[in-house]
């Protein structure tokens, strides 16, 4: 059996986040189409709040996994200890209010103390090139690779690629880059929030376009990220550039969860329950939701009693500002971080999920929990611009798919899902919904393909 190294520093369990699920995902199908992997990662103890222990039980016994450590994120958690511990000691701040915060809240709490921490660090070593846990990454790749066929780096993180075009390097073994996300062809403005950072945009570029350059085979997850970089980069072969999409993983627990429920309707449960899990990036969207909902209740087609709006994950003080504003605060439930096993019990017991997507990364991106919302089997309402998502709903034919600037279109569709809910009829708007395709063994199986044809070279 052939051998390949995967380079995941902080995409693959435990870290949450749908990222991770496709490095696991093609970990754990590998081994059936001839490639044993090996995982490199980032020691779990610098994961802090994006750690979710229970995704461990995921990865498979033949799946040997690497931990690296990282001088930098152990900068960071001690920075983030050292901050809990001073708000902990701050007993005149500990006021009645603080003490009786939401779930939702204290996520927030947590969530600002981390991204803190990670920008003192960030500030210090520099965008996305720590030294530390790049060389340490690096030196335990080495005997790795020299021993493997093959290596895979998948990112974000971009540094991620360029440990790994190092340890190609110094070990000759052909390599894969796979892109989750541009980095910066198309993209870079998003990570500097519409900042002009001349310099910065082509250093950036430099990098992407040295990691295209030096990999022997390249990945994208979109027919429209492929474009981008074959437009950006055209003195890169066509021929070195594939397209695999993310994917859902079908696999034995999340199936067992997914049939144990009960489709049919309870007796008074007559609440349409729609359920969004992870960030929302465009607020707009939220704003349109509420808009919507309020235009059905004008219009005596339904009453705030008809609906949930669960947010499950990090849900900021101006989300909850949204909802207070439409006076719909009793319809929103914001249960915080939950492992990704809750977050999926949750999809299921769902009557709609919400997906959205702003126009910034609409026009190249597939949301990767699109996926996840695929194996829940529940109607997708899709607040968003035109583009590959747009497409992919459509396609699949697995729910509705409208701009933000159109609430009135946001209401038909609500409406529609209402009654649907009343007579027990959910199920049968996507009835005829089919996505087989994206199930990330066949994904695995292209993958293994490319693989095979640059070892072969």
């Amino acid at each position: 059996m052939k051998k390949v190294l995967i380079v995941a520093p902080q995409a693959y369990p435990p870290k949450r986040g749908p990222g991770g699920l496709r490095a696991l995902g093609f970990s754990r199908h590998l081994a059936e189409f001839g490639w044993e992997p090996t995982v490199l990662v980032l020691d779990d103890r610098f994961l802090g709040s994006s750690c979710d222990p229970s995704l461990r039980d995921r990865i498979p016994k033949h799946v040997n996994v690497v931990k690296v450590f990282s001088p930098e994120h152990f900068l960071s958690a001690a920075i983030h200890q050292t901050m809990q511990f001073v708000r902990r000691s701050n007993k005149s701040g500990a006021t009645e209010a603080s003490q009786s915060a939401s779930p939702s809240e204290k996520s927030t709490h947590r969530n600002a103390l981390s991204m803190f921490a990670r920008r003192v660090a960030k500030n210090f070593f520099g965008d996305d090139f720590y030294p530390g846990w790049m060389t340490a990454t690096v030196l335990a790749g080495i005997p790795i690779a020299r021993e493997s066929d093959c290596i895979y780096s998948t990112s974000p993180p971009f540094g991620s690629h360029i440990v790994a075009k190092w340890i190609s390097r110094l070990t000759r073994v052909p390599w894969v880059a796979d892109f989750r996300d541009p980095y910066a062809a198309g993209a870079y403005h998003l990570r500097t929030k519409g900042a002009n950072d001349a310099a910065g945009e082509a250093r950036a570029i430099r990098r992407e376009r040295g990691v295209l350059a030096a990999a022997d085979a390249v990945i994208t997850v979109t027919d429209a990220m492929d474009e981008i970089y074959k437009s950006h980069y055209p003195e890169i072969p066509a021929a070195k550039l594939h397209v695999i999409t993310n994917g859902y993983d079908e696999d034995i627990e999340l199936r067992t969860i997914e049939s144990s429920l009960d489709e049919s309707p309870k007796p008074g449960s007559t609440k349409l329950r729609i359920v969004h899990a992870g960030l929302i990036y465009n607020v707009n969207v939220l704003a349109s939701l509420c808009e919507a909902i309020n235009i059905l209740i004008r219009e005596k087609k339904a009453t705030k009693a008809d609906f949930e709006i669960e947010l499950i994950g990090n849900c900021p003080s101006e989300h909850h500002a949204v909802f207070k504003e439409q006076t719909l605060s009793e319809c929103l439930v914001a249960p915080g971080i939950v492992p990704q096993k809750e977050a999926f019990r949750r999809m299921c017991l769902a009557d709609a999920l919400l997906i959205e997507a702003g126009a910034t990364i609409a026009h190249y991106a597939i949301r990767a929990k699109i996926f996840e919302y695929m194996l829940a089997r529940r109607p997708v309402l899709g607040i968003l611009e035109e583009g590959p998502m747009a497409k992919l709903i459509r396609d699949t034919r697995i729910g509705y798919c409208v701009p933000a600037s159109e609430p009135k279109k946001i209401a038909e569709i609500l409406e529609r899902l209402v009654v649907a809910k009343k007579s027990g009829t959910l199920a049968e708007l996507i009835a005829d919904a089919e996505f087989a395709k994206y199930n990330r063994r066949l994904l695995t199986q292209d993958l293994s393909r490319i693989f095979d044809s640059i070892v072969r070279k």
